[in-house]
């Protein structure tokens, strides 16, 4: 029984022993490890720098509603439209098919402007017989209509064995985008403000200097790794 209990304790002791061996050395790797040293502390400042981040530019600018709405206002020419046309693109195989949207138009048929309508009513038969699309284009957003006047009404051409129809609807001046359809890349913009503002603050409140002597030892690890 003796020798059952003093088994017993030296597993035991082993297992104590070994443990605290491991501890010590997690303790004590950054002594040991100049490469272990150097990733933690890069560890530790990039969580630093994160939050940092965080509080003072990235949900600061998403939390400050007014501030947002005040960069917008005084940044809106670099929210602009250029020049577009509110358009109708009608594609089809079939140029008999473009002959009646045509006449559609032109009694001015609701089915006409209809996308769901059209391909409906052609593509039953065939899946592409019909595509039609409709926006607002700008120069160099789609390359049919950069082929169009740019004036309203009806315009035609044929590429790829297909016939198109194109129906501008009215010509657009340049405007202002409007504040809720682009408030992500106002977000964005904004935050670029606000870090920069900060980087500005810190370098006037502290002044940079550089610790030559560690730098040099930092080199020196570098080159023995």
């Amino acid at each position: 029984v003796s020798g059952n209990y003093e088994q017993q304790f030296n597993r035991l002791l082993e297992d104590f022993t070994n443990k605290k061996i491991l501890e010590y050395e997690e303790e004590h790797l950054e002594e040991k490890y100049f490469d272990y040293k150097m990733l933690v502390k890069e560890y530790r400042e990039g969580i630093m720098l994160f939050q940092l981040m965080e509080d003072e530019v990235w949900q600061k600018a998403v939390d400050d509603s007014v501030g947002l709405r005040e960069y917008y206002e005084e940044n809106k020419e670099n929210y602009k439209w250029q020049k577009r046309v509110d358009a109708i693109i009608y594609n089809s195989q079939n140029k008999e098919v473009i002959s009646e949207i045509k006449k559609l138009i032109a009694n001015g048929d609701s089915i006409a402007f209809s996308k769901e309508q059209l391909e409906d009513k052609y593509n039953k038969d065939a899946t592409l017989a019909l595509q039609v699309e409709s926006d607002k284009y700008e120069a160099g957003e789609n390359s049919i209509i950069d082929r169009m006047k740019n004036e309203e009404g009806l315009q035609e051409l044929s590429a790829n064995d297909r016939h198109i129809l194109v129906y501008i609807k009215e010509t657009l001046p340049p405007e202002v985008k409007p504040f809720n359809e682009i408030k992500g890349l106002v977000i964005s913009d904004y935050q670029n403000q606000l870090e920069k503002q900060w980087l500005d603050e810190l370098q006037k409140k502290y002044i940079i200097t550089v610790n030559e002597e560690e730098l040099t030892n930092v080199y020196k690890q570098l080159i023995k790794g």
